[in-house]
């Protein structure tokens, strides 16, 4: 599962996220001041510890978990500038 953005002025698509094995990313939102984008993802590796463990280190043992990703820029900037 990936998330695309897209120049509304050019048309010309990028992938912004790569989930991982078997989750599905959700949920975007972004604060007012657009220096902060959420990212939801969710039943990564399907709930399979074998295909995921996913934010833990992998173990093979750990249950996937649903989880919020934050992003920033290193310069504090908006995102998509």
């Amino acid at each position: 599962n990936q998330l695309l953005v897209a120049d509304t002025e050019t048309g010309k698509l990028s992938r912004l996220l790569t989930g991982v094995t078997g989750d599905e990313i959700t949920g975007i939102t972004v604060t007012p001041d657009r220096r902060t984008l959420f990212v939801n993802t969710q039943h990564p590796g399907n709930g399979d510890p074998t295909q995921s463990n996913f934010p833990a280190p992998y173990d093979g043992i750990t249950i996937p978990r649903d989880c919020t990703i934050v992003i920033t820029k290193k310069d504090g900037g908006i995102i998509g500038s």
